[in-house]
């Protein structure tokens, strides 16, 4: 009995060593063959694949709108300068367009008050030119 049941064991043993040699041995891999011969070396790709851009450029708007039709294509020279797109602003809203004349009447407000302060500079430059001059004057002739 005992010799039975090593004989079992051994077999068993055996047969799954068989199994997992079987399972991991390599499949052979399909091959073509034919003649060697000498020739012009053409090599060909026919696979789809995707485009990698190296040097991605954002471009930004300081308006909304509509951009119309971009008439690049990709891969197409871009010169320093050239305008690449074109963007139709949208219509403005009654608060929209209310807001930017009070924006607009601000700024006309804010240039008439520098207007008056370079004028008023001027003016005041012109008094110390006087002064200046008349102090000038009255130290010649020893009075000061």
């Amino acid at each position: 009995m005992k010799k039975r049941n090593r004989l079992a064991a051994v077999t068993a043993v055996a047969i799954t060593i068989g199994v997992l040699v079987w399972a991991y041995h390599p499949k052979p891999i399909k091959v073509q063959t034919g003649r060697a011969e000498r020739g012009e070396l053409r090599v060909t790709v026919d696979e789809e694949a995707e485009t990698r851009v190296h040097d991605r450029f954002e471009i930004a708007t300081p308006v909304t709108g509509r951009l119309r039709r971009i008439e690049l294509h990709a891969a197409d020279p871009v010169e320093e300068g050239q305008i690449v797109a074109r963007v139709e602003p949208l219509p403005l809203d009654a608060r929209e367009r209310s807001e930017l004349l009070a924006r607009l009447e601000q700024a006309r407000a804010n240039q008439r008050e520098a207007d008056a302060l370079v004028e008023r500079t001027q003016v005041d430059r012109d008094q110390a030119r006087r002064n200046h001059e008349r102090a000038a004057k009255l130290q010649a002739s020893g009075v000061v």
